[in-house]
């Protein structure tokens, strides 16, 4: 089996290979099941800053946690409604990476931002 996938890496032209964990994030965003979300994707603007949120976070990876594991962690939150795509873009990406290792609560990014925003 593993041939098949060789082959079809050696058809990839340079630029797609460049893009093989943008395509890791797309997949993920695009494969999780929405007909069960609290929070279901409805306009391409919104999988344009899940995928933003996803990207950004990810190059602030120190622990090396695969691509996909970021994804679906963050793509979950925000699916079953534990936090909101302002949330995610206005935190630091630590805070939500600390989130996706478990350490911190993405409902505790979402009760941050919102008493900060009662402070304004």
């Amino acid at each position: 089996m593993a041939k098949r996938e060789f082959e079809l890496y050696e058809n990839l032209s340079s630029e797609q290979r460049i893009h093989i964990s943008d395509f890791e994030i797309i997949s993920a965003i695009r494969n999780y099941p929405w007909e069960t979300a609290l929070n279901p994707i409805n306009t391409q603007e919104t999988e344009e800053r899940l995928f933003d949120v996803i990207h950004t976070v990810w190059l602030k990876d120190e622990e090396n946690v695969e691509i996909s594991y970021i994804a679906d962690k963050i793509i979950e939150a925000w699916a079953n409604d534990l936090v909101s795509l302002d949330t995610l873009e206005k935190s630091s990406r630590y805070a939500v990476l600390d989130c996706v290792y478990g350490v911190g609560d993405f409902s505790d990014l979402e009760k941050e931002n919102f008493e900060e925003e009662e402070e304004l």
